[in-house]
């Protein structure tokens, strides 16, 4: 899987880690990575015992699928890249898109204490959530 290598002696650089003797960069993510969690609260919500209302799963998990996707196309787009190196592999481009998305970050960050505020009262109220999370 890439890494980010910011050890005092070398400069941030994109490298290729084996993981257990793989040979590289994974061109997915693994799937435990997905907003997983998300699923199985929203088929809840609409029986007749959710353990969170739609509105409340809205707010905890706010812009965390967009966040995630922005994330997997970066992802995806970057490991042929570092699969194939050389020195006439730009991707400029790729952090430029990653950039113009910033938008839904700040809005991540601007609901993050209500989403917090939430979550901590669901899990007071909701011993089925206080379990999950």
């Amino acid at each position: 899987m890439p890494y980010i290598d910011e050890s005092p002696t070398m400069s941030p650089q994109l490298s290729a880690r084996s993981q257990g003797g793989g040979d590289g960069v994974s061109p997915t993510p693994p799937e435990g990575l997905a907003p997983g969690p998300m699923k199985p609260l929203k088929a809840t919500a609409t029986t007749s015992q959710p353990v969170l209302t739609i509105q409340q799963i809205e707010t905890i998990f706010y812009k965390i699928q967009d966040i995630y996707e922005i994330h997997k196309e970066f992802y995806d787009n970057l490991c042929p890249k570092v699969q194939q190196w050389d020195s006439q592999v730009t991707m400029g481009h790729l952090f430029q898109k990653l950039a113009s998305q910033l938008g839904v970050y700040k809005a991540f960050v601007d609901n993050y204490k209500v989403a917090l505020e939430t979550a901590e009262k669901c899990s007071q109220s909701n011993n089925q959530f206080q379990k999950i999370s």
